[in-house]
């Protein structure tokens, strides 16, 4: 658990929706970030020379810095529902060694199941 983090989004919609072109990630394919400034660089394409900048961080966050990430307190989990399947279908084909992960994976009786959100 002490892996995982919350970041908050220090970027600026504004200049994100502004920027010529519009910067999607699906878009990009080479990224250089250069230390010491607040700026991604970034091609569309492997053979296209042509490389757009990104100012993308909001100014307080120039400013002042982009606040260290909160540690997550909290496990996601899945539903008891779904462990005690999982464990009956799965377990006599898992080696002995792997068990204990699924046996120790947390619950969490609100927890959504990732296969079924619709993304829209």
């Amino acid at each position: 658990m002490d892996d995982f983090c919350q970041f908050e989004d220090c970027s600026s919609t504004y200049k994100l929706q502004n920027s010529p072109p519009r910067a999607y990630l699906c878009d990009m394919c080479v990224l250089t970030f250069l230390r010491g400034t607040h700026i991604i660089y970034h091609k569309t394409a492997f053979h296209n020379e042509e490389e757009y900048s990104l100012d993308f961080l909001r100014l307080k966050n120039i400013k002042s810095g982009i606040p260290p990430p909160k540690p997550k307190n909290q496990y996601r989990g899945i539903t008891q529902e779904r462990k005690t399947a999982i464990i009956q279908k799965l377990t006599p084909l898992i080696p002995d060694n792997r068990k204990s992960f699924w046996y120790n994976l947390p619950t969490d009786k609100n927890s959504v199941d990732l296969t079924q959100v619709d993304e829209d």
